[in-house]
């Protein structure tokens, strides 16, 4: 009896864990979908052409979320909390990036700077130190 227990319990926190990494990437998929629409009204406002590319580029961005990598996910789950704002704004933040800061439509190029973003921001222990 007690082997099964443990087992289901692995199971349980496996079964957290993959709804937690399918929750994150639901989140940077509507961040850079949101961005996109963003960069489309920037576009209707200005006419800067950059933007047209860059929505495009989010949208791409946006249908390759479901390919995070477990190595990805393993940089970004110590960071990711749905809830957070600065979880929120760290994926706008690098969403913005694109088209402008750099020309990538790698998704995973994408992780790796929202990483950076992620560990350039003050976490809540520290701004409240």
């Amino acid at each position: 009896m007690r082997n099964h227990a443990g087992i289901s319990g692995s199971l349980k926190k496996k079964m957290i864990i993959e709804n937690e990494k399918d929750d994150c990437v639901q989140s940077i998929a509507f961040g850079l979908t949101r961005t996109a629409l963003w960069r489309d009204k920037i576009f209707e406002r200005y006419g800067d052409q950059r933007n047209v590319w860059a929505s495009k580029a989010l949208r791409k961005l946006a249908g390759d979320t479901p390919a995070l990598s477990e190595e990805s996910w393993a940089q970004l789950q110590p960071h990711y909390d749905w809830g957070s704002e600065r979880w929120r704004e760290a994926i706008s933040q690098t969403a913005r990036q694109v088209g402008f800061n750099h020309k990538s439509k790698s998704f995973p190029f994408f992780v790796k700077n929202l990483v950076g973003v992620l560990l350039s921001q003050p976490t809540t222990a520290s701004v409240a130190a």
